[in-house]
């Protein structure tokens, strides 16, 4: 690549970066998306992939606009970590009523930076109380995206 012929795009948008160029008649030419250093014009990284690639517009009078969309970035750059999936009512701690409570969460997170871990996912924990009866307890029939099941509240840490 030859990074001296580098071409600057503008960010129009959250997310949207756009660049205009002319490509000389029956010309194809390739082309990778790279991040730059804005301060000292030196490209530090070019995106994973083969090349992409376009040609000159066949119409003179239309505008060609390409859009290719994303920077595709090295797998081994991207986020990872470890974590841990676990339901809020398998969090039984002895200052608890033993259904496990949102307070058991501070425990959780406290065991899972020892441990290294970098996610806490936990299951659903919205109402599900509808019916009255244990066709509720499925974790996944929420009644409300914002309704909290009074379940896992804590009755030591409720303060009236």
């Amino acid at each position: 690549w030859e990074y001296l012929k580098t071409v600057p795009m503008k960010q129009t948008d959250f997310g949207v970066w756009e660049t205009a160029v002319t490509i000389p008649e029956n010309q194809l030419i390739y082309y990778k998306y790279g991040i730059m250093n804005t301060g000292t014009g030196v490209v530090f990284d070019l995106e994973y992939g083969d090349n992409r690639w376009t040609y000159a517009n066949p119409d003179p009078n239309i505008i060609l606009i390409k859009a290719d969309h994303f920077f595709r970035y090295k797998a081994w750059e991207l986020y990872h970590a470890a974590g841990v999936a676990v339901p809020v009512f398998s969090l039984r701690s002895e200052k608890g009523f033993g259904v496990g409570e949102f307070s058991d969460l501070k425990d959780l997170a406290d065991w899972a930076k020892a441990s290294d871990l970098g996610i806490i996912q936990i299951l659903p924990v919205n109402d599900t109380t509808a019916h009255y009866s244990w066709t509720d307890s499925y974790p996944y029939a929420a009644i409300s995206v914002y309704a909290l099941h009074p379940q896992y509240v804590s009755l030591e840490d409720l303060r009236l």
